[in-house]
Parts: C-alpha cells; sequence; structure tokens
C-alpha cells in the first residue's frame, strides 16, 4: 500500500496514538480502514466502467 513497509506503518500508528490518544485511536482506525474498503470498492468500480466503455 503506497510502498510502505510494516515498519512505516508502525511507526505511523504510534505518532497517530501520540496525537489523537489511546481513548480515540481505535475508532479512528476503524473509520480509516472503512474508508480505504470504500475507496477499493470503487476503484473497482470505474476499472469496471472503464473496461467496459473500451468494449463497447
Amino acid at each position: 500500500m503506497f510502498g510502505l513497509g510494516w515498519l512505516e506503518l508502525s511507526i505511523v500508528a504510534l505518532l497517530l496514538l501520540l496525537v489523537i490518544g489511546s481513548g480515540r485511536f481505535p475508532g479512528a482506525a476503524r473509520q480509516a480502514g472503512q474508508a480505504a474498503g470504500f475507496v477499493q470498492k470503487y476503484r473497482k468500480q470505474w476499472l469496471m466502467v472503464k473496461r467496459f466503455l473500451r468494449l463497447g
């Protein structure tokens, strides 16, 4: 994902934990995961539309 490895992702997660606090971190992580799923879902649909238009 974006060329980031586990070390970089863990550093970002640690920084976020320090910035937003331990109480709000699980909710923020859940919301970020849902947003990533939303983007992935609509990216797939967009690629299908592009493929369909090339065939038509």
